[in-house]
């Protein structure tokens, strides 16, 4: 819909504006002067006729009785009629004059005026009704004279002075307006003239135009200020022009660099999977025939009893080629999983996942390294978990690394001085908002983890630097990948623990997935990938 204007107010110039609106204002302060020497003016007239109404009364009653005893109808122009109480309210129902007078004689708050006066126009003459009240004492009227007398002198002096005072106004707003007209014309509304059509060339782009205000004042200053920054502009103009120039020619270099960039993440793609092919192929081949020989050494240590040294130290050899291979596998597998991250090409594959028997396959897996070790690893799963949406890969990657950790840093006597343990506990917990939400938590009882060093945990290649702690194998990648897959499954991850305390790893799982932050991700994993490209 298109939007209303109001009709002319939008297309006045300012002199317009302003002339309308002055004259608007000193009409209305005319008419409030002249206000109140026209009322005063109203009031004297009638002032001065009802004082002739008094004095007409006054000659009256000291006029002889006739044989009737009665007085004259008629005292110069004015009639005169006595009545009576009942004679008046009877009259009064076909005159309104005389119901007027009887309504204020019998008003209480009046009880105390003898005498009542009223004035109104006949035409193009002005009637007075002049009564004088008869009374006992401050009681009910008991009689009215009458006198009613019509002036046209009163109306033509009334005239006269509205005419005169009309005449005072028209001539104050005239004189005003045009005092008004040429002062603004010459101090407002030519400059401001000038300025808009110095503003309009320059619009049209004649850029090279200054405006010359001679005024003195502010408008000379607006003209200045306006000119400098005209000057400024074009300075800057010049500036990116130059700029531009310098970018175009930037940008053609920059076009042949993200090509070659765009190149080599291609290769550097083919080269990762290729290392990653190339590299598990015979790690995997090595630590299957060093499980096998390890298994043969067993055997042999079995049938030819313990105390073969030659068996004994074969098999302590074995042992440290199959740890060294699974160990050599799980830095690559880190690396190539970081790297994948760092180049935004993880991709989340979404499915109904039973936490429960994700987590029961977790503990299974990492039950040979914690009996080795002597670690019992248990599972504590409520009743009420409910299927969450995720990806079950990275779900049980996460969880498999925390239990790894666990079991790694977990001594076969925990700090508490019972056996070492850790506990895979599943549960639902209301999330924020009443939102339900999955926690998986990992609790151990190693030696814990200090405070400040519980963010640190968590970056890369970052391991505490406690003789225990160093005492373990690995390049400190298995907590950080465990945060950046939570972060792209929408978990929340979380660390309690203290020295000597025992720690616990959780991660809250939202039942579903955000459509709206998977879209977020995406886009995140775009950019970071373009800049691991131009880093690389």
């Amino acid at each position: 819909m298109a939007p209303m204007r109001l009709p002319l107010v939008g297309e006045l110039n300012l002199a317009s504006k302003l002339l309308g609106l002055f004259g608007l204002a000193v009409t209305a302060v005319a008419l409030l002067a002249l206000l109140l020497p026209f009322a005063r003016m109203q009031h004297l007239v009638e002032a001065g006729q009802l004082e002739t109404a008094r004095a007409l009364y006054d000659a009256w009653v000291l006029l002889p009785l006739d044989a009737d005893e009665h007085r004259p109808g008629e005292i110069g122009d004015a009639a005169v009629v006595p009545m009576t109480a009942e004679e008046i309210r009877v009259r009064s129902a076909e005159d309104w004059r005389l119901a007027e007078i009887v309504r204020r004689a019998s008003d209480p708050k009046r009880a105390d005026e003898d005498e009542i006066f009223l004035s109104d126009w006949e035409g193009w003459a002005k009637r007075y009704t002049y009564a004088r009240v008869e009374r006992i004492g401050a009681g009910e009227p008991i009689g009215f004279t009458v006198l009613e007398r019509t002036s046209e002198q009163a109306a033509s002096e009334a005239a006269v002075n509205s005419l005169f005072l009309l005449t005072a106004g028209v001539l104050v707003l005239v004189v005003a307006l045009t005092t008004f007209w040429i002062i603004t014309s010459r101090l407002i509304v030519k400059p401001v003239s000038a300025l808009r059509r110095w503003a309009e060339s320059v619009g049209d782009g004649n850029t090279d135009e200054r405006c010359e205000l001679k005024t003195g004042d502010e408008f000379q200053q607006l003209a200045e200020t306006f000119n400098a920054t005209l000057d400024e502009l074009e300075e800057r103009e010049k500036t990116l022009r130059a700029i531009n120039i310098a970018m175009d020619a930037r940008l053609n270099e920059l076009a042949e660099v993200n090509e070659a960039l765009d190149k080599a993440g291609r290769l550097k793609s083919e080269f990762l999977a290729s290392v990653s092919h190339e590299l598990r192929t015979p790690l995997n081949s090595i630590i299957g025939f060093a499980d096998l020989l390890l298994d043969i050494a067993r055997q042999e240590i079995k049938r030819g009893g313990e105390e073969d040294a030659d068996l004994a130290r074969r098999q302590r050899y074995l042992e440290n080629i199959v740890d060294g291979a699974r160990g050599l596998l799980e830095l690559i597998e880190g690396l190539l999983e970081m790297a994948k991250l760092e180049a935004g090409k993880t991709e989340i594959h979404r499915e109904l996942v039973n936490p429960v028997d994700a987590c029961r396959g977790m503990v299974g897996m990492s039950e040979p390294l914690a009996s080795r070790k002597g670690v019992v690893v248990e599972l504590d799963a409520k009743q009420d978990v409910p299927l969450i949406e995720t990806d079950p890969r990275k779900m049980r990657q996460i969880v498999f690394n925390l239990v790894s950790n666990a079991v790694k840093f977990t001594p076969p006597v925990g700090s508490d001085g019972k056996p070492g343990r850790v506990i895979v506990r599943v549960e639902r917990v209301p999330g924020e908002g009443g939102e339900t939400r999955v926690r998986i938590c990992v609790i151990d009882n190693g030696p814990g983890i200090a405070p400040e060093d519980q963010e640190t945990v968590f970056e890369r290649f970052s391991q505490l630097e406690s003789g225990h702690a160093r005492a373990h194998g690995g390049v400190g990648l298995g907590l950080a990948i465990s945060r950046e897959l939570a972060n792209l499954l929408q978990a929340e991850m979380q660390l309690v623990s203290d020295v000597g305390q025992g720690a616990m790893f959780s991660v809250l799982f939202p039942l579903r997935l955000d459509e709206a932050r998977l879209v977020e991700a995406r886009l995140e994993a775009k950019f970071r990938g373009t800049l691991s490209r131009q880093g690389s």
